[in-house]
């Protein structure tokens, strides 16, 4: 987990993102397989908007995720 900010022209970018393996044994690995992207797109989200709302003082805008 975690992200990275890149200055472009007159803003920066902000990517978060999170690597995650699936736990191995059932029924951990069932429970992984269908909230795991519900929670990761949750979490991420959260993240961005935390981010733009803590820099919105100098403008920041949430973007909707590309991937």
């Amino acid at each position: 987990m975690g992200f990275e900010i890149v200055p472009e022209s007159s803003s920066c970018r902000l990517r978060v993102f999170i690597d995650y393996d699936l736990p191995q044994m059932a029924p951990a690995r069932w429970l992984g397989l269908i909230f795991a992207d519900v929670y990761a797109r949750w979490c991420t989200d959260r993240m961005a908007k935390d981010a733009a709302a803590y820099f919105g003082k100098t403008g920041a805008q949430t973007v909707a995720s590309t991937s």
